[in-house]
């Protein structure tokens, strides 16, 4: 109703791009290797800065900031990575708000806890096809294998996450909704699993269906402070592995 695709369309075309790094650095830190890079997105006059520290014993932290240096830029819908991984890490494991789909401004009903499930069961078929399946309040999750390999991702603090067997193109009817309509039969399940780790996701909103905004306390609205947030990657030979690093977390 607050035409967010129409409000928010530089940030979708951002996301949409590939950005060529405005500078990369490379230090030695004892048994690891920092690699700093720096995206300047100049669209939206705001710099995206990514500092990986990979690990002798592979493990790779990752620290991200965005800073927005033009308070006149649209509010911003979402702050955070996505990468793709095989199908078969299918089993996923976390411990956040849950057990159902949640949202910063949707959460109250969900409780923080141990929440085992699979990827494609975090799929809400909604007959409009859109957002769904995020999870707030996650201190840790993991995809595994049948086996218990798999990935591991420790946050800093809190993050949240959305795990699907399914790219987030695939619920995006465009800015006119209406005339490139899509249902839940439009959306088939890939061939392997698109993980967000967020810093957040704003608010859905819905007071009214004619326009009103998430509230204010729910919005990503730009910051030249930045945004700041981290998470480690762990890879997971076994599921003991798992059970050895979550206890270690708890």
């Amino acid at each position: 109703g607050w035409k967010m695709p129409q409000v928010c369309h530089l940030w979708k075309e951002v996301s949409e791009e590939t950005p060529v790094a405005e500078s990369i650095k490379t230090a030695r830190k004892g048994n690891s290797v920092q690699v700093e890079v720096v995206y300047k997105l100049d669209s939206v006059n705001s710099t995206w800065k990514t500092q990986y520290t990979v690990m002798g014993n592979g493990a790779v932290k990752i620290e991200n900031v965005l800073i927005n240096n033009d308070d006149n830029i649209p509010v911003i819908p979402r702050v955070g990575m996505k990468i793709q991984l095989p199908a078969e890490f299918s089993e996923l494991e976390y411990f956040g708000r849950g057990p159902w789909e949640n949202y910063c401004d949707r959460n109250s009903s969900t409780f923080v806890g141990h929440y085992k499930s699979t990827v494609a069961e975090q799929y809400v078929p909604y007959i409009r096809p859109q957002e769904n399946g995020h999870r707030t309040g996650v201190r840790w999750l993991a995809l595994t294998r049948s086996n218990g390999s798999g990935l591991l991702v420790v946050a800093d603090s809190l993050i949240e996450f959305n795990a699907l067997n399914n790219i987030v193109e695939d619920f995006d009817a465009g800015e006119d909704k209406n005339k490139n309509l899509l249902h839940s039969n439009d959306v088939k399940p890939r061939k392997l699993v698109e993980l967000h780790l967020d810093y957040r996701q704003m608010g859905v909103g819905g007071d009214d269906s004619w326009g009103a905004w998430p509230h204010e306390p729910y919005l990503l609205r730009p910051s030249s402070k930045g945004y700041k947030y981290g998470f480690t990657l762990i890879p997971l030979a076994s599921s003991t592995d798992m059970k050895m690093m979550t206890n270690y977390i708890y």
